[in-house]
């Protein structure tokens, strides 16, 4: 094992203490997104990674990048956040059948805003205090058998610029 795979799961571990201490507490914030960081999205949270973007602007844009591994059960391969497009599941059986199948998905619908499919949208505008989560696309009541999580970074820029981020892969999908 090496420090690197040792080190996030210490991470997955210390947030999943985080969530089990928040589950049910609506005091319970979404996390703030400031210039820059990373989180954790567990592969077993049917409920999402809650985050907001709290201003001061009244909007601004943030870009995404991926890293990490999960599997939606035992007979599932592992997948990152493009999903598996060639998993025989039925879309209209999936959270969000738009996409594919077992991808890392931003859902913004309950603040009237959009879903997005981290993959192939890496780069997101926000409006100040809009709320989103982080889960993946995976059939609702279903999630209790994933294994493993992603680690999301991101970088806020102003989306009147290019985006900052080093997508020196091109895209996680490649």
């Amino acid at each position: 094992m090496n420090f690197r795979r040792f080190l996030q799961g210490c991470l997955v571990t210390l947030l999943s203490f985080a969530l089990c201490l928040s589950w049910g507490n609506p005091a319970a914030s979404a996390f703030d997104l400031g210039n820059s960081g990373g989180f954790l999205v567990p592969a077993e949270d049917e409920v999402g990674f809650p985050f907001s973007y709290p201003g001061p602007a009244s909007s601004t844009c943030y870009c995404f990048e991926t890293s990490g591994e999960w599997i939606g059960d035992p007979s599932t391969p592992e997948t990152d956040a493009c999903g598996n497009p060639d998993y025989p599941v039925p879309p209209q059986l999936l959270a969000y059948p738009q996409f594919t199948t077992f991808s890392l998905v931003a859902d913004c619908l309950d603040g009237g805003g959009d879903a997005y499919e981290i993959c192939f949208t890496p780069n997101i505008q926000f409006v100040k205090g809009e709320r989103c989560r982080f889960k993946m696309n995976d059939i609702p009541g279903y999630y209790g058998d994933n294994r493993g999580y992603l680690f999301v970074e991101y970088q806020e820029y102003p989306c009147s610029e290019p985006a900052p981020c080093d997508f020196s892969k091109v895209s996680p999908c490649d």
